[in-house]
């Protein structure tokens, strides 16, 4: 896995301390950790950061009053170089847990003591990468964005939870298919892969994911269970053996079926995911 600094986090009521933000740089990406943001030591906070700080830190201290929680609340910083220029990432807790609910995560363009706020997706309080003018962000919504004009998200991954932590470095395209591993080779640590593309016509997405330790190579619909159709053969078993790996590298036309309803799915890229996705030094078998 990549080095990570670990910052232990914890929910304190008033008093936040600041800690210098650690960052570590691999496969060229620079990670930077998140720490505790401390309003009455965070002297050159832009006044539109201070404000919703503020506010934020009220109406959770008025929800602990009315018993609608017991979590105190707690900010989180990460300061950021985007394409040489500054940026901040604050989060604002209110929950043990966080995700889509209970954290709100918001990047700010900082241009001396101004500021400007720009759309993040939600993260848990995990490390954020940087390339470039690129993004690269771990926890509950995973995945690449980009920076340039605007920000917007270059690949979301699917599947991001507890149990798998996909290594964002890894991240490739073969034509329609976007693949990545859960480790980087030569870790020692057995490695899972994943692609996935866009089912047609939906905002579904089809998912393949090989699992080193087992051999096993499973496939989903948003987490359903659905059945492919590769040229006239139907295959409803939802571990893929060799044989039907073989069916979808060559296919010319293939399908999915989502709800007793047929959907199309792109082949292009498909024949150097499946071989991608079977490239395992501890039980490698060739895809023909």
């Amino acid at each position: 896995m990549k080095n990570r600094t670990v910052v232990t986090l914890c929910c304190c009521a008033a008093l936040l301390f600041s800690i210098k933000s650690a960052t570590a740089v691999n496969n060229d990406i620079t990670w930077v950790s998140p720490t505790i943001l401390d309003l009455k030591q965070a002297h050159n906070l832009c006044p539109l950061i201070k404000k919703s700080a503020n506010i934020f830190i009220k109406e959770t201290n008025d929800a602990i009053k009315e018993g609608l929680t017991i979590v105190e609340p707690s900010l989180y910083q990460w300061p950021l170089q985007i394409d040489e220029k500054p940026y901040l990432a604050v989060q604002y807790s209110s929950s043990i847990y966080c995700g889509s609910r209970g954290c709100s995560t918001y990047l700010y363009a900082l241009n001396g003591s101004e500021c400007t706020e720009l759309d993040f997706p939600h993260i848990s309080q995990q490390d954020i990468g940087v390339k470039g003018d690129h993004l690269y962000v771990q926890g509950d919504r995973c995945g690449i964005w980009s920076l340039a004009d605007e920000l917007h998200y270059v690949i979301n991954l699917p599947n991001c939870d507890d149990d798998k932590e996909w290594d964002l470095s890894t991240v490739k395209t073969f034509g329609d298919y976007t693949v990545a591993q859960s480790y980087p080779e030569g870790s020692g640590s057995y490695v899972g892969k994943m692609a996935y593309v866009q089912v047609g016509g939906t905002r579904q997405t089809l998912t393949f994911e090989a699992n080193e330790a087992t051999g096993w190579l499973t496939y989903n619909v948003d987490g359903k269970v659905v059945q492919l159709i590769i040229d006239n053969d139907f295959i409803s078993d939802s571990q893929l053996d060799i044989n039907v790996m073989s069916l979808i590298k060559n296919a010319h036309k293939m399908s999915v079926v989502v709800d007793n309803t047929v959907y199309d799915v792109s082949t292009k890229g498909s024949g150097a995911t499946m071989i991608y996705l079977n490239e395992f030094p501890r039980w490698v078998e060739r895809v023909k």
